[in-house]
């Protein structure tokens, strides 16, 4: 993956042909929840390609706070900076994002420390 530049996620979809967001939607579907929702999940990796949906957007900013902080897991090759359309999408700065951060990390750190 790393030599060829893919992410996990595209060595998911050409390994199994879908990936773990598509199944997710899937998934969510089956289960009745709203439209909204699932496009979100589906999306939140690529919120670009879901038509406005701003959960998507949120679900992606979340995603990219949490690597950012270690709270996630670190074999995912995903690009780590957060995209700027997706921050001028919800109408954010970068300093909006990096206060979010300072504020889970402090909230963690009483927690775990």
């Amino acid at each position: 993956m790393e030599k060829e530049g893919k992410t996990f996620l595209a060595a998911e979809s050409n390994f199994f042909n879908f990936n773990h967001a598509e199944t997710a939607f899937e998934i969510c579907k089956q289960w009745g929840l709203p439209e909204v929702i699932r496009t979100a999940i589906k999306d939140n990796h690529k919120p670009s390609y879901s038509y406005g949906n701003k959960l998507s957007y949120i679900l992606y900013i979340a995603d990219q706070v949490a690597r950012m902080i270690d709270m996630d897991y670190k074999d995912d090759d995903i690009l780590h900076e957060i995209k700027d359309k997706t921050i001028d999408f919800l109408g954010l700065r970068n300093k909006d994002i990096n206060k979010i951060t300072l504020k889970i990390t402090g909230a963690a750190d009483k927690i775990f420390y």
